[in-house]
């Protein structure tokens, strides 16, 4: 999933540039009852061949997305795993720069994410329900030799010191669920907590990368990510059908131009 990051607050705009504006910023239709929604806002196709790393900011104020997928503005809105959204595939590939503007009062990204819900569903006409569908998972269970991990030092925060990149997981402190989380990120498959193991440990796993991900309903193959579960944590994954909570898009359309 693209981090936030730092990026200049709005400046006040000169009254000629400001209406020059116009056609570019618009404000979403609100009613008396409307659901949260950004003061103005715009959202157009990102320009083709100009790239650029994906950006998804959230700062005082302000949501700035550039060269992002429609995809991935939807998981951020909604604060789901890739794995949990059923969608079109176009949504995966039509990338996006959004600029957004709500009171300076609104600093959290979850303040922010229920206008982003409303800018989607004003530009884009989304609309999406909730439910439950039996899919394969793994289950995070101790291996038979034990666990190998030691426990997190006294006044470690779980999950606050470490890194996840390719092909390493490595944090002075983490829970079961909190790992289990990470390989659902790792994987792009559910993983539940079934170790029934409490308490938090330090985690320090390394794995060849280029073989984490396997198709999805696929038993697990002899990948190096699983080998090392195993010889390095004491841990392993086993394949399971359980019940997870899904958002399925029931209607998405492209934005053509600026809007």
């Amino acid at each position: 999933m693209v981090g936030g990051g730092e990026a200049h607050n709005l400046k006040r705009i000169p009254a000629v540039l400001a209406v020059a504006l116009l056609p570019w910023f618009r404000a979403p239709a609100q009613s008396a009852d409307a659901a949260p929604a950004f003061e103005l806002a715009s959202v157009r196709p990102a320009h083709p061949g100009h790239g650029g790393a994906p950006r998804f900011a959230v700062t005082p104020g302000r949501l700035t997305v550039q060269n992002t997928s429609l995809r991935h503005i939807i998981l951020e809105a909604y604060g789901v795993e890739d794995f949990r959204l059923q969608a079109p595939d176009w949504i995966g590939s039509q990338r996006y720069d959004i600029v957004a503007k709500s009171p300076a009062s609104v600093r959290r990204r979850a303040e922010m994410m229920p206008m982003l819900k409303t800018l989607l569903a004003d530009r884009f006409h989304l609309e999406v329900h909730r439910e439950s569908k039996a899919l394969e998972v793994y289950a995070l269970i101790v291996s038979k030799q034990g666990m190998k991990m030691q426990a997190a030092k006294a006044g470690a925060a779980p999950g606050q010191r470490g890194r996840q990149d390719e092909g390493h997981i490595h944090f002075e402190s983490l829970t079961m669920g909190q790992l289990a989380g990470i390989l659902s990120e790792v994987l792009r498959q559910p993983v539940v907590d079934e170790t029934g193991v409490e308490g938090t440990f330090a985690v320090w796993l390394d794995w060849s990368p280029g073989h984490a991900e396997v198709a999805a309903g696929a038993a697990p193959p002899n990948a190096s990510l699983f080998v090392a579960l195993n010889e390095q944590l004491g841990l392993g994954l086993q394949m399971r059908k359980a019940p997870q909570d899904m958002l399925i898009v029931d209607r998405v359309e492209k934005l053509a131009g600026e809007n």
